[in-house]
C-alpha cells in the first residue's frame, strides 16, 4: 500500500492471528460476486446485464469493490453511521480487488471524512 496508514494487518487487528483474507465468513462476504450482487440490490443499485464493454466493466468492478467494502465493515465493525470510517486491513482490500479488479489497475483508495465522498 503506498500510504503507511493504509499499511495495516488484519492479525493486529484481534482476530486470533489468523488472516482475514482466507477466513470463510469473509471470503463469503467480501470476494463472493452473488452476495456482493445482493448487497447492491439491497441498496438500490444494478449489475449490468448482457455484453459489456470495458468502461461498463469498470464501472460494475467498482461499484462490486464499494459494496464488498461495506460488507467488510458491516461484518467486522456493526454500521458505523454516517462520516464514521474504518480502514480495512490490506490484505482484505487486496483480496476485494483481486476478486473485482479495475481493468486500468487505478484505485481510489481509503478517503478521509474531512477528504469528502
Amino acid at each position: 500500500m503506498p500510504e503507511a496508514a493504509d499499511r495495516i494487518c488484519c492479525n493486529l487487528s484481534g482476530h486470533g492471528g489468523t488472516c482475514l483474507r482466507v477466513d470463510p465468513e469473509c471470503k463469503l462476504l467480501t470476494q463472493t460476486a452473488t452476495v456482493v450482487a445482493v448487497g447492491m440490490l439491497y441498496h438500490g443499485e444494478r449489475a449490468a446485464t448482457g455484453p459489456v464493454n470495458l468502461d461498463q466493466t469498470e464501472a460494475l468492478n467498482r461499484a462490486m469493490r464499494w459494496h464488498a467494502y461495506r460488507n467488510f465493515i458491516l461484518w467486522w465493525w456493526g454500521s458505523l453511521g454516517r462520516g464514521n470510517r474504518q480502514r480495512i486491513p490490506s490484505c482484505v482490500l487486496w483480496a476485494i480487488r483481486d476478486a473485482f479488479p479495475s481493468p486500468t489497475g487505478q484505485y481510489v483508495g481509503f478517503r478521509d471524512v474531512l477528504q469528502g465522498l
